[in-house]
């Protein structure tokens, strides 16, 4: 996922609809891709839905404050990871704490300057790009182990089936149930045979067990 193919998606929560249009021309003038939200009460169910790289969420607001929905979104398995940014007009040192602990990863003081928004959003949206390229990766590195250790498994079910074979029919024995050898590797290993083991061949293989 590159800058090139790819518009961060960024999440605006802000009963101020003032607000909400100034972040959104600053943001979107920088190539970023925002969905503005006035109620905070609507958020949770859109912010599901949208997947955003990154919420801007104003503390103060009348029906469910920035605080109380950052907690529940940081509980929701779902937005879990979304980095959030609290927007606010005042910060103290106890909202500081608060907003922290609730999960917030930074925060910006109305009014927006807007080098400061630009250069905190580009900064965590970097970090959560880079986050989800990692969790990608690792997915395709874990599902090519797990191909391996099937390719693996197979083999070693094909080396003890050999071992318990009637030459004669034909047949393997697998888990206590006999099945042709043909039937086997079509199943197991995505071959075709073309040909059976002969009668002469069959004797020669139980010569060697």
């Amino acid at each position: 996922m590159s800058a090139i193919d790819y518009q961060p998606k960024i999440i605006i929560i802000d009963d101020q609809l003032l607000n909400l249009k100034l972040a959104s021309a600053i943001l979107n003038g920088k190539g970023y891709d925002t969905k503005c939200i006035s109620e905070s009460t609507q958020a949770l169910e859109v912010i599901t839905s949208y997947s955003p790289d990154l919420i801007l969420l104003d503390i103060m607001m009348p029906d469910l404050d920035g605080i109380t929905l950052c907690k529940q979104l940081k509980a929701n398995p779902a937005t879990h990871d979304i980095p959030i940014i609290f927007i606010t007009a005042k910060m103290g040192s106890e909202t500081l704490v608060s907003s922290f602990e609730a999960g917030a990863v930074d925060f910006v003081t109305k009014p927006f300057q807007n080098e400061e928004l630009i250069a905190r959003v580009k900064s965590h949206v970097q970090i959560r790009l880079l986050q989800k390229n990692l969790t990608e990766s690792f997915q395709k590195l874990e599902k090519k182990q797990n191909e391996l250790i099937s390719s693996q498994q197979q083999v070693q079910e094909l080396k003890n089936a050999m071992i318990k074979i009637c030459a004669w029919t034909k047949q393997i024995e697998i888990e206590g149930k006999w099945i042709s050898i043909e039937e086997y590797f079509t199943d197991h290993l995505g071959l075709q045979l073309t040909h059976g083991v002969s009668d002469s061949a069959a004797k020669e293989i139980l010569k060697s067990l």
